[in-house]
């Protein structure tokens, strides 16, 4: 390999180039806060789109059409990308109600409005229209003619099925043969239920009912200004109306809920700007296949998977750990997906403090403030007691007065009568005193008392006191005469007992007002208390079960694992177990919430009562949860923002080093440039083999790994699922009291192709064939998932890469181009390319997770004919052929079965190696061939780019927006552009074109050219000035460089 000589002897290590422009960009496609990311990436989308525009204006560029496709190509990575999001759980665990919570909505999904038998999916993802009539928008999927056909029949045969075992009670509402006429009647209201019973209908007759004919295989959209109009809009697909009374059969209209196939929502909400896609997944289990299907591919795909259950159920009766079934718990195993999995432990809101409170410890907070409460309500009790006898007498005082003041009225009334009748004598009204009103006990005695004062002077009436004896006999008058003194002194002595009264009731309202003071704060304090203690009851109960679901979580995948070590000899248990139990417990995320004390805490839900124990959103935990949320994106999303930085970075300095320093004429001598080709070409050609090589090693290895972890145990593993195939079945026909099943049970499962699920829970036969089969494969399943396959091959080719990078930046003589730094950034680029496995590694991993999933559906296939022929067994006897035509395919299939899904499995992992390996191949290739073609442009001088001084200006314009946009990003505040920097960088124009000729002395001025090696990507100054004896200027060569252009 030739080369030109060089006094330096440099180390081999990276060759890096400082610069300034963009550095801001530079360090957003570093590890850097999400939220930054977030910013820098919105930006981004509008920098590309002026940048573009900016492109197509200048139609002198040569290149443009590359500049274009690569801004495309840019635009493209920088479209949103889902990030899914599985939200599982049990009809009422409280799924909608979470989604709503964290989409800060009252109620855009579904919620209480469709029957549990439904299994309709919901997917809410982030609507970018900005149509006002569209702020809400929703798609609804339904079946297709041919899918509901096939559920038709399964409803049907589960009627006939309910009613040959359970006659006329066969149709309870959560009975099998109850959903399915309740299904069947909804969409077809107007079919007798004696006609539906007994299957007096055409399957195909019905699905062109035109009712519902339009409706399969459509796809209706729903869109609303408003939360309210959307959800009454969506309703009329999605709702299960109940029947008024009296209504005409005629009048009721279909109800569309059973032939909804998946509701996709579009909300205008933070949480999903970036990606997120919420799913709510009633389950695999479903009557209709391509629901089921669809829920299983949304599992596959998934991200995160929420498993939802109230907090109430989740830990004793291991509500979410049901959901975690062997089967799931396995397949997130096969799928390396432990760290994916999160449980929510909803309606922590709903709770009997009287029950916990027994269980709490001494010292516990809730106690400590149930202590403080009942000490509060005694101190409450006490001056309650003090209050009561002060409050009677005020009451009473009251009374007295009023009586006084009436007595005083009636007196001086009877005074005026008497003067206008020119009287000596009052003639006064006797007030009466009921003995039968209790309720005023207190009013008679104020009338005793004042009537007695009036009869002071020895009065035939002074025995008013006597409460066993009626005021007056039947016969006494009820008026009476009294001289105008005696009138006068009562109204006298009145008066001055109504002072007293009064002055004895202020002392008591003294009393009073304090002790009612101390009352009402104590009640206040108590109010609070009580608050305390449920919100402290609340959270003992959240910190209880945080830890207690995290153990259980760990338990079963340890139970499980050590299930299936059973099946595999070769398991060697590590001594390390211990530990990934005890971390597994402790990165499970759970979380307690409380969607609808969120709501009320957000003003929401209006309606409703007021919610005691939250204080403030952060303690239902639904903005951690969100945090949560947007950490999942922020993993995911966050590697492609910095990647998509990265490759905009190194186009736009690309972009910006082909404008202004491309510019600069040149010219290579001949000789020079035979030398420098023939260097290139060695050099090209040997970091081909090394890719060659290094792919073939490593991917042999990568297959090795498959076959001693795999493949060689694939054999065994069909000898051991054909054996307990059999054990398998003696469970399934085993008593009922032995948990086998019951005929109706098998029968449903056969008519849904061996996966079936009511209120007894799911039942899969597919998944228990398979399950010895995946045991004997799981530990070396692990081995595979836990190794990063193409780490250490792209360390290899990115250290060839780097190595060719730093052999070229060695050669003198291309290091003195002006377009030197250009190449360089290419390699650069280059080199990342192939650094990036990310790409690699989800590719392989979607490859694992469709061959686990082989075994199974391959295994269901191969059992469909046991299956059909199971279903059309009806009548007497009719179990027991079941059984014996199950048993009789098992015997013939087994073995066949078996070593199919070991085929499907090596063979789909097989091409998913081929296909990554074809990936970095066809990348290595690329970068060979991108080499290739930009030293050749180099050498050739055509990397040479000459554009008008608007064209330049206009780009160069744009770039220095964009860095001082991306800086104010990343440092919050405006800056200043380097007016050093561009000024440097448009000053290399003015350069006069060069030679370079063989043999001159290109060891001189070595200090000044290692300056200028080590300036920055846009600082490199060309010293022409130090190097004015390697230069021979050619003015002939600018003059016709400079006609060229004006040809073009």
């Amino acid at each position: 390999m030739g080369s030109s000589p060089s006094k330096r002897a440099e180390p081999l290590e990276a060759f890096t180039i400082e610069n300034d422009l963009f550095k801001s960009l530079q360090a957003l496609s570093k590890e850097e806060p999400f939220s930054k990311l977030v910013e820098g990436h919105q930006y981004t989308l509008e920098f590309l789109q002026d940048l573009k525009a900016v492109v197509e204006s200048t139609k002198d560029i040569p290149e443009i059409g590359k500049w274009r496709k690569e801004i495309n190509r840019l635009q493209q990575k920088a479209s949103p990308q889902r990030v899914v999001v599985g939200v599982l759980g049990s009809t009422g665990a409280g799924k909608s109600s979470l989604i709503n919570a964290l989409l800060d909505e009252e109620d855009i999904l579904p919620t209480n409005c469709m029957r549990a038998c439904t299994a309709t999916i919901t997917e809410v993802s982030y609507n970018a229209s900005n149509d006002p009539n569209e702020m809400y928008r929703a798609e609804v999927e339904f079946i297709t003619a041919g899918e509901w056909a096939k559920e038709l029949d399964v409803l049907l045969d589960d009627i006939h099925t309910g009613q040959s075992i359970f006659g006329p009670e066969a149709f309870g509402n959560e009975s099998d043969a109850g959903i399915a006429y309740q299904k069947v009647k909804a969409v077809y209201p107007a079919l007798k239920g004696d006609d539906i019973k007994k299957g007096r209908f055409s399957v195909d007759t019905l699905i062109k009912e035109e009712s519902v004919d339009h409706l399969l295989g459509s796809v209706k959209t729903v869109a609303g200004t408003s939360s309210d109009e959307f959800v009454k809009l969506l309703r009329t697909f999605v709702d299960s109306k109940k029947k008024g009374r009296g209504q005409p059969r005629e009048m009721e209209a279909p109800e569309f809920w059973p032939l909804i196939k998946v509701v996709r929502l579009f909300a205008r909400s933070d949480i999903l700007r970036n990606g997120l896609v919420l799913v709510d997944l009633p389950g695999v289990q479903d009557s209709n296949a391509a629901r089921s299907a669809i829920a299983s591919k949304y599992i596959q795909h998934c991200s995160n998977i929420w498993v939802v259950a109230p907090i109430n159920r989740a830990v004793d009766d291991l509500a979410a750990s049901k959901l975690l079934s062997d089967a799931f718990t396995r397949q997130l195993r096969f799928d390396g997906a432990y760290s994916a999995v999160a449980v929510i432990c909803s309606k922590t809101d709903d709770i009997s403090e009287t029950e916990l409170l027994r269980e709490l410890p001494d010292d516990s907070e809730a106690r400590r403030h149930h202590d403080q409460l009942r000490v509060m309500r005694a101190k409450i009790d006490e001056c309650s007691k003090k209050l009561k006898p002060v409050k009677t007498r005020i009451s009473q005082i009251t009374q007295e007065i009023t009586l006084c003041e009436t007595r005083i009225r009636g007196l001086r009334d009877a005074l005026l009568a008497a003067d206008q009748r020119h009287d000596s004598m009052v003639v006064l009204e006797v007030p009466q005193i009921s003995r039968k009103r209790p309720a005023r006990a207190a009013a008679d005695e104020a009338r005793k008392r004042v009537w007695k004062q009036q009869q002071d002077q020895g009065s035939e009436l002074s025995d008013l006191t006597n409460d066993d004896e009626p005021l007056f006999k039947k016969g006494q008058p009820t008026t009476e005469e009294i001289s105008r003194d005696a009138a006068t002194q009562r109204v006298q002595n009145l008066e001055e007992q109504v002072s007293k009264l009064k002055e004895e009731k202020s002392s008591l309202e003294g009393t009073k007002t304090p002790l009612e003071a101390d009352v009402d704060s104590m009640n206040k304090v108590s109010d609070l208390l009580k608050h305390q203690r449920r919100g402290a009851c609340i959270q003992y109960r959240n910190d209880y079960a945080k830890p207690e679901i995290q153990k259980q979580f760990a338990e079963r995948i340890r139970d499980m694992e050590q299930e299936d070590a059973a099946y595999d000899d070769e398991h060697d248990p590590d001594r390390t177990q211990r530990d990934k139990y005890r971390k597994l417990a402790q990165s499970l995320p759970v979380f307690c919430v409380s969607s609808n004390a969120y709501h009320k805490l957000t003003g929401r839900l209006q309606e409703d009562e007021s919610l005691h124990g939250f204080t403030k959103t952060e303690e239902t935990q639904i903005p951690a949860l969100k945090e949560h949320a947007l950490s999942i994106v922020a993993q995911t999303e966050g590697a492609r923002y910095r990647q998509l930085s990265r490759d905009l970075r190194r186009f736009v300095i690309d972009l910006h080093l082909r404008i202004v320093i491309g510019g600069q004429p040149y010219k290579l001598a001949e000789d020079l440039r035979m030398v420098e080709e023939d260097f290139l070409t060695v050099a090209i050609n040997e970091l081909q083999q090394s890719f060659d090589s290094i792919i073939e090693e490593h991917f042999n290895n990568f297959e090795d790994a498959l076959y001693s972890n795999i493949f060689r145990k694939l054999p065994s593993a069909c000898d051991i699922a054909s054996e307990s195939a059999v054990t398998t079945l003696q469970r399934w026909f085993s008593p009922a009291r032995e948990k086998g099943f019951h005929y109706g049970t098998f029968r449903a499962a056969c008519v849904r192709e061996g996966v079936w699920k009511n209120k007894d829970g799911p039942f899969d036969l597919n998944n228990d064939l398979s399950k010895p089969f995946e045991a004997s494969l799981s530990y070396g399943w692990d081995r595979i998932s836990s190794t990063k396959h193409f780490e250490c091959m792209a360390d290899s080719l990115s250290m060839k890469t780097r190595a060719f990078r730093n052999s070229i930046a060695q050669r003198d003589v291309l290091r003195m181009l002006p377009v030197f730094q250009s190449v360089m950034r290419v390699l650069e680029q280059e080199e990342d390319k192939i650094g990036d496995v990310m790409e690699l590694d989800k590719r392989f991993s979607d490859g694992q997770k469709v061959a686990s999933r082989t075994i199974e559906s391959t295994i269901k296939e191969a059992m469909l004919p046991a299956y059909r022929a199971c279903r059309e067994e009806k009548g007497p006897g009719c179990y027991e052929r079941m059984k014996g035509l199950m048993r009789t395919h098992m015997e013939k299939e087994a073995d066949s079965m078996f070593r199919a899904a070991a085929e499907k499995v090596e063979e789909t992992f097989r091409t998913s190696l081929d296909n990554c390996k074809d990936k970095i191949s066809g990348k290595c290739r690329g970068v060979i061939t991108t080499l290739g073609r930009e030293f050749k442009r180099v050498l050739w001088e055509e990397h040479r780019i000459k554009v008008s001084a608007a064209s330049k200006e206009a780009i160069s314009n744009l770039l220095a927006t964009g860095d001082r946009r991306f800086d104010e990003i990343w440092h919050g505040s405006p800056s200043t552009p380097d007016a050093e920097v561009m000024e440097r960088e448009s000053s290399v124009e003015h350069n006069d074109g060069f030679d370079l000729a063989q043999g001159d002395d290109l060891t001189a001025a070595p200090a000044d050219r290692d300056a200028a090696s080590s300036d920055d990507y846009y600082g490199a100054e060309f010293r022409v000035q130090d190097t004015q004896d390697l230069l021979v200027k050619s003015e002939e060569y600018e003059e016709e460089s400079d006609e060229e252009y004006d040809e073009e």
